[in-house]
Order: C-alpha cells, then sequence, then structure tokens
C-alpha cells in the first residue's frame, strides 16, 4: 500500500474543484484559519491514484481532517470507466484512522455497468464546523441522477443529508449554502424535457442541515 505524506500549513491556497491533470497532482487544501501544522499519512488503495484533496478541521481539535478523492489507474476490461472513491482521513493521538470510506455509500455502482462521475468535492460549513459535502453524477446510456451527500463529524462520519435528482443538476457554493438547480419533472415530461427548473437551497435549517427553499421556473 502506498502512503502519501500530505503537510497541511496554516492559511493554506484554497481547493479548486476541478481534478489535477498532472501526473503526479498536488494536494489543495480548503482552510480553515485555526489548524496546527499536522502530518497526516494517508493509505492509498493499490492501483488508485490521487485527484484531488482538500482538508479541514471537522471535529475543532485544531488538527484538519483531510478528504481524498482517487481514481482507479486503469478501468476494469471492457468499460473505459475508470472507478472513484473518496475517503476522510483523521490524525487522532499521533496515528491516522480513516473516518469515512464513501465507497460504502456514495460510489458503489460497478464502472462496468454504470459510471459515477464525482462533481462536487468540497468542506462547507452550514452550521459553524465544516461538514463534507459530495456531489456524484450516474451515468448510463445517459445522465442518471445526481446524488448529494453530506457528512459531519464522527468516528465514523455522520451522513447528515442526501437528496437525489431526477436527471442531472448543477451544484454550487454560496457562501455558507449550496445551491442545486435541476430539471422539474411532471408524471408526462421525457427525461430529455422536463416542464421547468427547480432552484434549491441547502444550508442550516433549524440547527439541521436541510433545504431552506425551492423556488421553480417553466421552461
Amino acid at each position: 500500500m502506498r502512503l502519501l505524506a500530505c503537510l497541511f500549513l496554516l492559511a493554506a491556497a484554497c481547493s479548486s474543484n476541478a481534478p489535477k491533470p498532472t501526473t503526479t497532482p498536488q494536494p489543495t487544501t480548503t482552510p480553515t484559519g485555526t489548524a496546527k501544522t499536522a502530518q497526516v499519512a494517508v493509505a492509498l488503495r493499490p492501483g488508485t491514484k490521487v485527484v484531488q484533496t482538500i482538508h479541514a478541521d471537522m471535529d475543532g481539535d485544531g488538527i484538519d481532517e483531510i478528504a481524498v478523492w482517487s481514481q482507479a489507474e486503469v478501468a476494469p476490461e471492457g468499460s473505459p470507466l475508470r472507478q472513484s472513491y473518496v475517503d476522510v482521513f483523521s490524525a487522532q493521538s499521533g496515528t491516522t484512522k480513516k473516518v469515512l470510506d464513501a465507497g460504502g455509500s456514495a460510489l458503489t455502482v460497478d464502472p462496468k455497468v454504470v459510471g459515477q462521475q464525482v462533481q462536487f468535492f468540497r468542506f462547507v460549513t452550514f452550521n459553524g464546523h465544516p461538514d463534507l459535502v459530495l456531489g456524484v453524477l450516474n451515468e448510463g446510456a445517459g445522465a442518471g441522477p445526481l446524488d448529494l451527500w453530506v457528512w459531519s463529524w464522527g468516528t465514523p462520519l455522520r451522513q447528515e443529508f442526501r437528496y437525489s435528482t431526477t436527471v442531472d443538476g448543477n451544484l454550487a457554493l454560496r457562501g455558507n449554502q449550496v445551491t442545486l438547480d435541476t430539471g422539474s419533472y411532471k408524471p408526462s415530461d421525457p427525461m430529455c424535457c422536463p416542464s421547468g427548473m427547480s432552484h434549491i437551497v441547502i444550508g442550516n435549517k433549524d440547527g439541521k442541515i436541510g433545504i431552506v427553499s425551492e423556488t421553480t421556473t417553466k421552461s
């Protein structure tokens, strides 16, 4: 098993959502403003490489947790699709512990059948502490549902929110909220042509993560 040693510094540069095209991607960060310098050894699965890393102090102990999006280096036989993985690691008592394996929930589809593309990978501070937000688009012959997942601190991390669109969608960060634009379908609408567009805002709602507002405009 390969080890990727990531040194996180206070006030590190913000991350980009886009995958790094280089053969040896450099870690990108989401600064918290309070994290102490810490070294977290991240264990990657054999046959995978890092696409992007982000970090934030999820548990408030002054040491950042690190979220790693990795991808298989080769596709399975008979498929052009390479499987993605998302894991979160935490430095606890001088050792590294994996506190989330999204392969058991958000990223489970066999790439020989259906592809999954990570479209959103950020830490978002909904309720005063960073939560991990993951947006995954499912694809077959065409675009399928876009799944949104939110996890908060715990060992393992706790799923706080989940939402799935009918077909596709676009996620964006707006302050301490996430916006989702997606088709609004009536029962008679074909999958290509929704009657309208739903504009959904996800954020802090009565101390929990939920849908703050939803409006629909006609197509």
